[in-house]
C-alpha cells in the first residue's frame, strides 16, 4: 500500500514506519524536522526503503503536489504542535498546525478517494476533567489550545466523506522519544539522569496518568489503517500510575538519583487523574496494550544509556 505518514522521522511516527516497513508498504514520510529527527529513520532511508519530504503540512501547494505525485492510499496523520506551552503562548500557530493543518490533509485524501485516514489525537480533549477515566463517548472538554485545536481536528474529520479513525493517546514515552513537551515526564526525567537537564516535579507528585508504550501506539496506528474501524477508538492502558511512581520505577533502573532529591515546584492546574477506557468491542478485539509499565521504563532506559 502507499502510505502518506506526517510525522514519520518524529517520536511515534518512526515507530509506526518501521511496522509499516517491515509489513512491505511504499511508505512517503512527510517531516519538516521541527522536532523529528533523521536518525530515527537513517536505518530505512539509507537503503532507499522511502521517500522522504521536509515540506510542512501548512503549505497547501506543497501537500498539493505530494499528493498529486505520491497518490497515497492510506494517510496516517502524526505530524502536530505538541507543546502545552506553546499552544498557550502562539495559539493561532497551535490552531494552523493541529486544526487547519488536518483539514488541509483531510479535504486532499477526499479527493483522491483515499481507502483510509488515521489521526493522532489525545486525551487532552478531556482537559476540564478532574477525575474521570475517560472513554469514547465521554463528552470533550478542553481547555488548553492544543486541547482545543485537536478537538476542532476531529469534528471536522467527523464529517470527512472517507473511512477516517481518530486515535485518542495515552501518556505516549518510550525509546527515541525527546524532552519537546511538558508531558513527558518519563523523556525528562531520563534526559536529567543522563544529560543533566532541568527536571521539576510539579506539586507532590500524587497526579496520575496512563502511560503506554510507543511499540503498543505503532500497533494502534497499524490495526487501525488496515482495517474496518472507524470513528474515534482509545490507545492507553485503563490504568492510571502516579508521577512520583514512575520517577521511583525510573530512579530504581537507572541507579542514578534519589527520587526525594528531586526539586520540587508549585502544583500546575491540570486533571488529577487521567486514564483511556474504551466501550468499544471491536477495538478491544482488534488492539490491546501488550506492554507492561516496567518492561516499557526498562527498554526506554537501556535505549537512552546508549543514546546518551
Amino acid at each position: 500500500m502507499r502510505i502518506l505518514l506526517t510525522g514519520g522521522a518524529g517520536f511515534i511516527g518512526s515507530h509506526i514506519l518501521d511496522l509499516l516497513l517491515a509489513d512491505g508498504n511504499n511508505v512517503l514520510v512527510v517531516d519538516n524536522f521541527s522536532t523529528g529527527r533523521r536518525e530515527n529513520i537513517a536505518h530505512h532511508a539509507v537503503y532507499g526503503h522511502i521517500q522522504v519530504s521536509d515540506d510542512d503540512i501548512t503549505d497547501q501547494s506543497s501537500m498539493e503536489f505530494l499528493f498529486h505525485d505520491f497518490c497515497p492510499e492510506i494517510v496516517c496523520h502524526q505530524a502536530a504542535q505538541a507543546s502545552l506551552l506553546r499552544s498557550h503562548q502562539e495559539p493561532v500557530l497551535d490552531a494552523e498546525i493541529n486544526t487547519l493543518g488536518t483539514l488541509r490533509l483531510m479535504k486532499l485524501a477526499e479527493e483522491y478517494e483515499c481507502k483510509k485516514f488515521v489521526f493522532a489525537s489525545t486525551s487532552a480533549v478531556f482537559g476540564g476533567s478532574k477525575s474521570l477515566h475517560f472513554r469514547e463517548g465521554d463528552e470533550t472538554f478542553p481547555v488548553s489550545p492544543y486541547g482545543i485545536s485537536k478537538c476542532a481536528a476531529e469534528l471536522y474529520l467527523k464529517t470527512s466523506k472517507i473511512p477516517t479513525t481518530i486515535i485518542r493517546y495515552g501518556n505516549v514515552y518510550g525509546p527515541r522519544q525527546i524532552p519537546v513537551g511538558e508531558n513527558q515526564l518519563i523523556a525528562r526525567l531520563l534526559n536529567h539522569l543522563y544529560r543533566k537537564g532541568d527536571f521539576k516535579i510539579y506539586g507532590d507528585g500524587s497526579h496520575r496518568r496512563d502511560f503506554v508504550y510507543v511499540d503498543d501506539i505503532a500497533r494502534a496506528n497499524f490495526a487501525a489503517m488496515f482495517s474496518d474501524i472507524t470513528g474515534v477508538v482509545h490507545a492507553g492502558t485503563g490504568n492510571s500510575r502516579s508521577v512520583m511512581e514512575i520517577v521511583r520505577i525510573v530512579c530504581e533502573k537507572t541507579g542514578k538519583h534519589n527520587p526525594a532529591l528531586l526539586e520540587k515546584g508549585p502544583e500546575i492546574a491540570e486533571p488529577t487523574i487521567s486514564a483511556l477506557g474504551t466501550i468499544r468491542a471491536d477495538w478491544s478485539a482488534l488492539w490491546s496494550p501488550l506492554t507492561t509499565l516496567e518492561q516499557g521504563i526498562q527498554k526506554t532506559v537501556d535505549w537512552w544509556k546508549v543514546e546518551a
